[in-house]
């Protein structure tokens, strides 16, 4: 007769359960501080005097942004959007990550400004840093692929911080 196999159950399953609540929560709150920084710091920007055209079409990007997040779907992850609810970047505080839209921003500064992908890579960096103060972040062109996923998602979800 064939040996019944037993369904393994962990011991302290309990513990571990309240344990990692505690770290979704902790993780949320740190969350949400970084997005009132954020909010306050992108509130500065109506005042700032910038001269270069390339620079004063990145600020104005984040002028009157939208800051979103979802921290059961998109953990760790700070959302920006324009007025209209378009994708601009978004940062993920756990890997140190900021995207830039290549549709919505990447590519204008190119095309219009005649920068190539290191300029731009350059001059987001120096924005990330200089004004969002995001210090040891590294800048990257999103992926277009899933972005339209995350604008819909937050567009049936509503979730905004400003």
């Amino acid at each position: 007769m064939p040996k019944r196999f037993e369904i393994f159950v962990p011991k302290n399953l309990d513990k571990r359960q309240e344990k990692l609540k505690l770290i979704k929560e902790k993780e949320l709150k740190e969350l949400n501080k970084l997005v009132v920084k954020l909010s306050n710091t992108v509130s500065t920007f109506k005042c700032l005097k910038i001269d270069s055209e390339a620079e004063k079409f990145f600020i104005s990007q984040f002028v009157d942004v939208q800051i979103k997040i979802d921290h059961d779907k998109y953990s760790n992850t700070i959302f920006f959007f324009d007025k209209d609810n378009n994708y601009l970047s978004e940062y993920n505080s756990k890997i140190k990550y900021f995207w830039i839209s290549h549709k919505n921003v990447w590519s204008f500064l190119e095309s219009n400004y005649d920068l190539n992908y290191y300029q731009v890579k350059d001059l987001s960096k120096y924005w990330k840093e200089e004004h969002f103060k995001l210090r040891t972040v590294i800048v990257m062109r999103a992926n277009e692929i899933c972005l339209d996923k995350v604008e819909e998602h937050f567009k049936l979800k509503q979730t905004v911080h400003n």
